[in-house]
């Protein structure tokens, strides 16, 4: 094929890409997204727009004086990680490494930081008018961190405000 041949097939695939209209899904403004991932015997989500990636448990540089939840720092793509265990934060039990064991990737307010879970369970679509508010006595140790609820398919599933987290004053003073 000749240079001038593959330069038209590639003008043409950026046409066809510039004047693709993809099918909009008439229930996306009344959904929310969530990545779902389990914590304990608890089954949560968090917006998928405020994680970066997922990558399973990484090599760690411990923090001298810092609480025991935080893990210590790795470096991701170039950026310094803060890793926490977020099991240990919330439930005072340290998250035992598994297989399924991972590490969700935020730099949400400019905080960037890894929540180690027990492990992902895929993204999840709900309906928005079915949020409910949380009970502090089903959702023990994390219901300040909670948003709302949504129950699907006989689970419920709480709703990590992450900024909520990320901005709690015990959760900034973990390095002191």
């Amino acid at each position: 094929m000749s240079a001038g041949s593959l330069l038209q097939q590639l003008r043409d695939y950026e046409a066809s890409a510039l004047a693709h209209q993809p099918d909009l899904d008439e229930d996306a403004g009344n959904r929310w997204d969530g990545l779902a991932f389990r914590l304990q015997q608890h089954e949560l989500c968090v917006d998928v727009v405020l994680i970066d990636e997922i990558i399973p448990p990484p090599r760690l540089t411990p923090v001298p004086g810092s609480a025991d939840w935080l893990l210590g720092l790795t470096n991701v793509r170039g950026s310094l990680v803060t890793i926490i265990d977020l099991r240990l934060f919330l439930f005072q039990e340290r998250t035992p490494i598994s297989s399924k064991s991972q590490v969700l990737i935020t730099s949400a307010d400019n905080h960037h930081t890894g929540l180690l879970v027990d492990e992902i369970l895929g993204q999840r679509h709900f309906d928005i008018d079915s949020a409910s508010a949380v009970d502090a006595e089903l959702w023990p140790g994390i219901s300040p961190y909670l948003g709302n609820v949504y129950a699907q398919n006989d689970v419920r599933w709480g709703v990590l405000d992450l900024p909520q987290l990320l901005h709690d004053q015990r959760f900034l003073d973990g390095a002191a």
